[in-house]
């Protein structure tokens, strides 16, 4: 899927983000994929997203509201080994004025994604 940037009126709270957090709930860590050492029998129950960042600009990105990483500049991402699913994705990119770029909301199906971000 590719979805391209749209102005965010900014400010406020925004009702796509649940939390941005970067700690770790000991209550809910995910398993280890496949590739990593996890169960082999679960192997295609995994959802292996890629972000693709086409832009100027880091990307935060979010997975039904929860904050799984950052995109750098030109970079892309891939992890957040999740069980296959629907799930909605969506990127901010803040800026020091208070602007806002998102992408999405996009709900969509994941098992192999392949999210491609432009301006």
């Amino acid at each position: 899927m590719e979805t391209k940037a749209a102005q965010s009126r900014g400010g406020g709270a925004d009702e796509n983000i649940k939390s941005k957090s970067v700690e770790n709930n000991p209550k809910a860590l995910p398993e280890a994929p496949p590739e990593k050492g996890g169960d082999k029998s679960r192997g295609g129950n995994v959802c292996h997203l890629l972000v693709d960042n086409y832009t100027r600009y880091k990307i935060q990105i979010f997975v039904d509201g929860d904050y799984v990483g950052l995109v750098s500049p030109w970079g892309d991402a891939k992890g957040s080994y999740i069980p296959n699913g629907f799930y909605t994705f969506y990127g901010v990119a803040d800026f020091t004025d208070g602007s806002r770029l998102i992408w999405g909301p996009t709900r969509d199906y994941c098992e192999d994604y392949y999210w491609k971000l432009t301006p």
